[in-house]
């Protein structure tokens, strides 16, 4: 046999034991929600989801559970990481940190699907909307699977409402109008109608419906009912 040919030989066999021998990788760490606790009873968590699209929570005080796992299905995961991106995560700041006396943090970081870089943004007080809507979307997981749930922030007070606005009106604006209620703008619906999605948390949501509808920039307002309730 030439000698090329057995070089030839040699090689790929050092490479296949070389391929064969090569550990898998591990998922890396590509979402992160953390909360920290305040003088009543505000949930105490750590919400962790992977590159595999599993999603670990770990309840440490006022949560549903002490400790849980979910695999999230393909389109859900992407839908989340989009949304990362389409709100510039990277960009936020750091830190938005007010000195308000008993306000919990709230800790967001995100990774590329690489996991090379990881971001995490500090926030103690309200955040810049991007963030809040953010982590809305993050910890909506938990609402929905009953890790969360105790008498100041159940399930059954975030509610999902489409909007539509008087033309020219901007959804941040309404949002300033009812900033004490939680309100929150998620996302544009149709791409040339004026129908938005929000959320809110409320103690009395229909009253708050109510308001909405009132409100000068709005023409119609509706509950989502998509966003299904778990009954306990």
């Amino acid at each position: 046999m030439p000698k090329h040919n057995i070089m030839f030989m040699l090689i790929s066999l050092i490479h296949l034991h070389c391929v064969s021998h090569r550990q898998p990788q591990s998922p890396h760490l590509v979402i992160q929600l953390e909360k920290t606790g305040c003088r009543g009873f505000c949930p105490v968590y750590k919400l962790s989801i992977y590159s595999d699209r599993t999603v670990h929570f770990e309840g440490i005080a006022h949560t549903g559970v002490t400790e849980a796992n979910l695999q999230l299905d393909e389109k859900a995961y992407q839908m989340l990481l989009d949304s990362f991106k389409e709100e510039r995560f990277v960009q936020l700041d750091s830190a938005y940190v007010k000195p308000v006396a008993d306000f919990p943090f709230t800790y967001l970081s995100f990774s590329e699907e690489s996991g090379t870089t990881l971001k995490k943004v500090s926030v103690r007080g309200n955040g810049p909307e991007e963030f809040e809507r953010l982590v809305y979307l993050t910890e909506k997981i938990a609402y929905e699977q009953k890790w969360l749930s105790n008498k100041d922030t159940s399930v059954d007070s975030i509610r999902e409402i489409i909007v539509e606005l008087v033309p020219g009106s901007a959804p941040e604006e309404l949002v300033s109008h009812f900033a004490e209620d939680n309100l929150i703008f998620i996302k544009k619906i149709t791409p040339n109608q004026p129908y938005f999605l929000f959320s809110v948390t409320s103690e009395h949501p229909d009253d708050l419906l109510e308001l909405i509808r009132k409100d000068h920039l709005v023409k119609s307002a509706q509950w989502n009912h998509k966003l299904k309730k778990r009954s306990n």
